[in-house]
């Protein structure tokens, strides 16, 4: 979906550009989006609604549209294996959070979210840090294959904007510092991990799964187990001696 500007179907590196004004207006309005969602599934609402303010000071009323940015994709998802699970859910945030004034919109935005639901929404950083050129490459070489901002564009053409994006990037990258704020930095896929003010289920469950995410690609085999179904003639024997299937 899109509300009519041509620049929003415009993914090449001049739409990432921080003079870019209009661009940077639509960057913002697709993050107000997925904020949007990921505020009102975290608290249980229908995902989609709308009410958030954006940065450009419209109310922000269409966020089925907050996928179909290059810079507020939204990814959402249950880590529990308990009763929990029904109260307590993680969101993930994916959009470009680089500047410590997008960080504190997150923050304001989701404490207004915490006052009006009565229950905290807690917020953890975590930001990639990689200077291994391979690495680089190898990802480089996944991103102008895979993304459908360089379908059509030659392989070196693609590699071209793909690496001019990321110095518009640079341009304004602010890396996390505020030793206040919970946080999680991953060097080099995970190669070293620096972790800041995480406790109990964030540290048991999301630390370990970074650690495992890399770009690497490899068979995945899915195999169907036999069914099967409880014995008529075998069982457990229970505390008042009936046999139990």
């Amino acid at each position: 979906a899109t509300t009519g500007s041509p620049m929003e179907n415009d993914q090449s590196a001049d739409f990432f550009d921080e003079t870019n004004a209009e661009a940077a207006r639509i960057r913002q309005r697709a993050a107000a989006l997925a904020m949007n969602d990921t505020l009102s599934w975290l608290n249980n609402e229908t995902v989609g609604g709308g009410g958030l303010n954006g940065a450009d000071g419209g109310d922000v009323d269409d966020a089925a549209t907050a996928t179909s940015f290059a810079s507020g994709s939204l990814f959402i998802g249950h880590t529990s294996h308990s009763s929990r699970r029904q109260t307590q859910r993680i969101a993930i945030y994916d959009a470009t959070n680089s500047t410590r004034e997008r960080r504190k919109w997150i923050l304001q935005q989701c404490a207004v979210a915490s006052e009006a639901h009565g229950k905290e929404t807690g917020v953890v950083f975590v930001e990639s840090i990689c200077d291994d050129k391979e690495l680089l490459e190898e990802n480089f070489q996944i991103k102008i294959t895979s993304s459908p901002d360089f379908a059509g564009m030659a392989p070196e053409d693609a590699l071209a904007d793909l690496q001019a994006r990321i110095q518009k990037y640079e341009s304004r990258y602010e890396t996390v510092d505020d030793d206040s704020q919970s946080y999680i930095k991953i060097f080099n896929l995970s190669s070293k991990l620096m972790v800041n003010h995480a406790y109990g289920r964030l540290a048991k469950v999301v630390v370990p799964a970074l650690m495992a995410w890399n770009v690497g690609s490899r068979p995945i085999f899915l195999t169907r187990a036999g069914e099967t179904a409880p014995s008529r003639k075998m069982g457990m024997m229970n505390s008042s001696g009936m046999n139990t299937p």
